[in-house]
């Protein structure tokens, strides 16, 4: 059984109400940022020297290797740069940072590994030789902003925090 409601003055002027909060909360979200359908190293230079990094050095092809304030390393790389029948430029960027682990400390690493990636969706770990390697893959022929690869970068090094966190007790450090 469906009950009817009367709409009353003080009923439609709420309506309409929230009608425009949801017109205005769509105005919002929807701004005037350059949209970037392929990257520079320029645009990856100037997004990493606005961040406050201790250290951003350009190393060998689009590959740039970065060191925050609290020391924490990892490296943010062009990907599939200069394709045919696409936008000058690079379609990807890459993060990525990496762990050495002591001979003998896989059996303890990997459930830290397998439990980050059940949990975090921003990145992914894996077991590589002797090492802990992470990346998290983002892709711009779509079209991105580069506060929108700013905040992925951010939710990438948030990400790897934890996953050290998750490394050194694995290990009982």
């Amino acid at each position: 059984m469906y009950r009817l409601f009367k709409l009353t003055a003080a009923g439609l002027a709420s309506a309409l109400l929230l009608a425009a909060g949801t017109v205005a909360a769509q105005e919002s979200r929807t701004g005037q940022a350059q949209v970037y359908r392929s990257v520079l190293a320029s645009d990856v230079t100037t997004l990493l020297s606005g961040m406050g990094y201790t250290s951003v050095k350009k190393a060998e092809g689009g590959r740039f290797d970065v060191e925050t304030r609290d020391g924490f390393k990892f490296s943010v790389e062009l990907a599939v740069c200069d394709a045919e029948n696409a936008p000058s430029g690079c379609l990807g960027v890459n993060f990525f940072a990496s762990w050495t682990m002591e001979p003998g400390d896989e059996p303890k690493v990997r459930p830290a590994v397998d439990s980050f990636n059940s949990q975090y969706r921003i990145g992914k770990a894996m077991l590589i030789e002797d090492s802990v390697f992470a990346e998290r893959y983002i892709i711009t022929d779509g079209g991105v902003t580069l506060q929108h690869i700013t905040d992925e970068l951010e939710e990438f090094e948030a990400a790897m925090s934890d996953l050290g966190g998750m490394l050194q007790d694995a290990v009982g450090g």
